[in-house]
This record gives C-alpha cells, sequence and structure tokens, in this order.
C-alpha cells in the first residue's frame, strides 16, 4: 500500500499498521488511522462499531492536540487502549448468553434484560450521530 509517495506498512492482521496514539508508523506525524482499517494491538481488535468510535475520540483529540502544538510532537498525545470484544448470543425469546473480554460468560439474565429493552441501539445511535 503506497501512501504519499511512501509505504503503509500493513500489520499481521492486514490494517494500516498504527501506533499507540493511533498514527500510521512511519508518517507519525501527520496521518492517522483508525476502525476497520488500522491495525493495532496485534490485529486482535474486532471490527466492530464500538471500537472504532474508541479509535475516534483518540484520533480527534490527537489531531486537536497536533493542531495547538502548530505541528510539532506533543506531550499530549492521548493513548489508545486495545480493546477486547464482547459477544451477546441469543437464543429463542428467553434464553442467551454473553461473553466478556476477559472470557468470563454470563447467563440469561443480562442477555434477557438486554432483548427486553432496546439492545443498545439508543446507545450507538447517540454515539454515531454526535
Amino acid at each position: 500500500l503506497r501512501f504519499d509517495g511512501g509505504v503503509v506498512q500493513r500489520g499481521d492482521a492486514g490494517g494500516v499498521l498504527v501506533d499507540q496514539h493511533m498514527r500510521v508508523v512511519g508518517h507519525e506525524q501527520h496521518v492517522f488511522a483508525g476502525g476497520d482499517a488500522a491495525d493495532y494491538g496485534g490485529g486482535v481488535e474486532p471490527k466492530l462499531t464500538y471500537v472504532a468510535g474508541a479509535h475516534a475520540k483518540v484520533i480527534a483529540a490527537n489531531v486537536l492536540a497536533a493542531v495547538a502544538s502548530g505541528g510539532k510532537k506533543t506531550t499530549k498525545a492521548r493513548h489508545a487502549k486495545p480493546v477486547g470484544s464482547v459477544a451477546f448470543v441469543t437464543m429463542g425469546a428467553k434464553e442467551g448468553a454473553c461473553v466478556l473480554p476477559n472470557g468470563v460468560v454470563l447467563g440469561r439474565r443480562l442477555v434477557v434484560a438486554a432483548k427486553a429493552g432496546d439492545f443498545f441501539m439508543d446507545k450507538t445511535t447517540r454515539t454515531l450521530t454526535k
């Protein structure tokens, strides 16, 4: 992959390799990548909306810090934290399980409560429309 006359490194998962500030490796001063395009945390992050949202917050803060510093390197750069995956598995109207990033499995109560509500749609919509 080429960018601006230079080569962009790809990570093990095939995405654009970024550092802990979501800056593209080899173009650290002015180029950022996030979401599905980025390979951060060794490629273990899931390609999901909430992960892209977490990347976007870090990138926005770091772009603002870069602008405020006049394009010079800044010590105010924000660090990204690898985001694990959460899986909700529904099984009919009254059963299901949830697997947390640390491997803990939660039973039907949480899944049934989420299904009885809006299954996080309001939160996701608010996040995406900010």
